[in-house]
């Protein structure tokens, strides 16, 4: 086949199964069966079918840069909200009836899920796919689902389990419990760990790149100890996790070059599009990196507070906390932001945004460890993340050994190597009892108001009237 005509294909093909889903719940399938089947005809056309969601997945409106932005300054990391639907979260006031990002995150993230369930069903009844990459793009499949899924149960708490492409299955499903939700989670990725290649793979799904942007063996095992810690399975947490810590793939860099790319911390990233015309490296380097006045330009930046937290000579905040200084009015003013990602635009790629890293790890590890009543090497994993910081070691003389004294130091740990980090801090505060105590002092000095339902975003009233089976989400105004 000709090449430029092999291309214009896939284009064709892959717009035509994607555009079927703008409406994840209402998408009725039928009329796309033969683009769909075509599509999964050639290891490339399926290799596209899928790298094409994490494409969308980086510049859309689900993308880690909002849940990043949405959950710290829902939570205590980030002040002044900007525009007026992120001052709804930053407020705790979300309008599920009209607050944009409330249903642009769930209509992508859906819609995600609808292109990787058309993955997996294409690829399980090809029979002309490479078996080698057939198997490594459904493992993908499964992983990035988990993936979604995971951060789908943290935010909204009950939800919709949709694992097929049926219409007539996904307009009337139930919110399922968070217990469920897991469950299901853990499968796919149990499912994935299996299959995925210990290498990572290329844009033709061959192991042989140097890029860690497509999921391997180390991202589901690093997903999998993350959901295992979170539901209390702390003897499976401290396993995986020192799985990857013992991995001579990872290792931990110094904090100036923890987010660049080539970085031996990162298990998972992902990246623009290539080439890459926009110049946009990461979304938080563009958006989050001040050169004017955050007040006047409706930018947020960090809580004086998360500043405060850092010892002065803590190389996180000297490499990972910009400041810039204010000097319109008679006094000049600091406004400090995340400086994780360095690079605003630059054609010439240098950063990934990191999905998983092996810092990570090391603080799964000592928390499953401090669980179990495991304190002396909890406290040592929790200094490998205060050595790479460039401060002093927790010794029995300076630290309270006791499980309520480790898990202190292992969240204030996480607090600083985390902030303004794909949601780690809120979800924290959630999963550990504190986000009540928390928020209520927080939403004092946001002169706004604190209910414990408000710790679950509310699912947009748009799905409710699609979907009378969808209970709305309790303490919003429907």
């Amino acid at each position: 086949m000709n090449t430029t005509y092999q291309k214009l294909t896939i284009l064709i093909l892959l717009s035509a199964l994607i555009t079927s889903c703008k409406k994840f719940m209402e998408v009725n399938n039928r009329n796309n069966q033969l683009e769909g089947s075509a599509v999964f005809m050639q290891d490339e056309t399926a290799t596209v079918a899928l790298t094409t969601v994490y494409a969308k997945i980086f510049t859309e409106a689900a993308s880690p840069y909002i849940v990043t932005l949405l959950t710290s300054l829902q939570g205590d990391e980030l002040r002044n909200p900007g525009i007026p639907p992120a001052a709804e979260y930053y407020a705790n006031a979300i309008d599920p009836i009209s607050n944009i990002y409330c249903k642009s995150y769930w209509d992508r993230t859906y819609n995600y899920i609808y292109l990787l369930n058309s993955v997996l069903e294409g690829c399980s009844v090809s029979t002309t796919l490479t078996p080698e990459v057939k198997k490594q793009i459904m493992a993908e499949a499964l992983f990035t689902r988990a993936y979604l899924y995971f951060y789908l149960v943290n935010l909204y708490g009950d939800v919709p389990i949709a694992l097929v492409t049926e219409y007539h299955v996904n307009r009337s499903l139930e919110r399922s419990p968070v217990e469920k939700v897991y469950e299901q989670i853990i499968h796919d990725l149990k499912a994935a760990q299996q299959d995925l290649n210990t290498e990572y793979v290329g844009k033709d799904s061959w192991p042989g790149t140097t890029e860690r942007v497509r999921p391997n063996k180390a991202a589901a095992t690093a997903l999998l100890a993350r959901v295992y810690l979170y539901t209390g399975k702390w003897v499976s947490a401290e396993e995986l996790s020192s799985s990857l810590i013992a991995n001579n793939a990872y290792s931990m860099v110094p904090a100036a070059q923890t987010f660049l790319k080539g970085s031996t911390e990162t298990i998972l990233a992902l990246r623009p599009s290539y080439p890459n015309y926009t110049g946009v490296n990461t979304v938080d380097g563009s958006e989050f990196i001040l050169q004017n006045s955050p007040v006047t330009m409706g930018k947020p930046f960090l809580n004086q507070e998360l500043v405060n937290s850092f010892d002065e000579n803590d190389l996180r905040k000297l490499n990972w906390i910009g400041e810039y200084v204010d000097t319109i009015g008679t006094h000049p003013t600091i406004y400090y932001y995340p400086f994780k990602y360095k690079v605003r635009f630059d054609s010439d790629l240098k950063e990934n945004t990191i999905l998983l890293r092996l810092a990570e790890q090391y603080l799964i590890r000592a928390e499953a460890r401090a669980m179990q009543g495991r304190y002396t090497p909890a406290l040592q994993d929790i200094n490998v993340i205060r050595k790479r910081a460039g401060i002093a070691p927790l010794t029995s003389m300076n630290t309270d050994i006791t499980r309520n004294g480790i898990m202190q130091a292992i969240l204030k740990e996480r607090q600083r190597e985390f902030f303004a980090e794909l949601g780690h801090r809120w979800f924290d505060l959630k999963r550990t009892g504190s986000c009540d105590s928390v928020m209520s002092r927080i939403a004092a000095i946001k002169k706004s108001s604190w209910k414990q339902e408000m710790k679950f975003w509310p699912i947009p009233a748009a799905e409710i009237l699609l979907n009378s089976n969808l209970q709305p989400s309790k303490g919003y105004q429907y």
